[in-house]
């Protein structure tokens, strides 16, 4: 009944009215599938995401002015994952608009984006106390924000993101902060071998499976002199850490609790070549 405390009040009463609405319209659990709520912490930016099993749904949020943005999405009804395999409306926007450090994001309703941005911050200042990263490979690179919060370090940024919507809203903010970089939308495990060649620093951060074979291969044929290997799974790090310390010695490594009270923890180690 409280709603949850993590996003704060003015996203739970959205939350709240949206669930009063879907009553009202006496909507049940078979035709509605998800409802994702997602506020931005350095604007007043909140966008609901409503995921229906049936496309004759029709429902409009334009009442409710502390909501910047409302997506009507069709899932298929056959898997329970909230996949979004047809937009229905958009009302206002369909993305968020944050900011860290100096630097201005956007990122769609169904895109990754950390939401500790506070330690996120300090986990990206800890990087920034290096020295400079000269041509740095960016893999699994999201909308862009580790890389373009790096710019003043890097001389030259290629940027590599498997999801489409990711990299669409990574070009995007390349033009919103003036930043030149190559941006691949490509998984990493297939990005072209020629990719890794004349590259002084590699930042990774990977899904919690950590990296894959082909990407670990890459990197030790190439040495890079710096990696920088961020990830929500120590175990799978620790696993990929073997293959590097052949040729590399950790100069940094630090754990963030970005998620408080959860067996869950960011790790980030910072690897130099011998």
């Amino acid at each position: 009944d409280n709603g949850c405390k993590l996003i704060g009040d003015k996203a739970n009463e959205i939350a709240f009215k949206i669930l009063e609405k879907l009553n009202a319209e006496k909507l049940s659990s078979k035709q509605l599938k998800t409802l994702i709520i997602r506020k931005a912490i350095n604007s007043e930016d909140i966008i609901a995401s409503l995921y229906i099993k049936e496309k004759s749904i029709n429902l409009s949020f334009k009442e409710m002015k502390d909501l910047s943005g409302f997506i009507l999405i069709y899932s298929n009804p056959i898997t329970s994952i909230s996949t979004a395999d047809e937009i229905i409306k958009v009302e206002g926007n369909d993305y968020i608009s944050e900011k860290i450090g100096d630097i201005n994001f956007h990122y769609g309703f169904d895109c990754f984006f950390q939401n500790n941005i506070h330690l996120f911050s300090k986990l990206l200042e800890d990087i920034k106390s290096l020295n400079n990263l000269g041509r740095t490979l960016d893999l699994y690179s999201g909308v862009g924000v580790i890389g373009f919060y790096l710019k003043d370090k890097i001389e030259k940024l290629t940027s590599v993101e498997f999801s489409p919507n990711s990299s669409k809203y990574a070009e995007i903010n390349m033009r919103l902060n003036s930043i030149k970089s190559e941006i691949i939308c490509s998984a990493s495990e297939k990005t072209e071998k020629e990719i890794f060649k004349n590259i002084d620093t590699v930042i990774v951060d990977p899904p919690r499976a950590g990296l894959n074979k082909n990407v670990i291969k890459n990197i030790m044929e190439n040495l890079p002199e710096n990696i920088i290997y961020i990830s929500c799974n120590p175990i799978t790090q620790g696993r990929d850490t073997a293959f590097f310390l052949e040729k590399y010695k950790i100069i940094k490594a630090i754990g963030y609790d970005f998620y408080p009270n959860t067996p869950h923890i960011e790790n980030l180690l910072i690897f130099k070549r011998k």
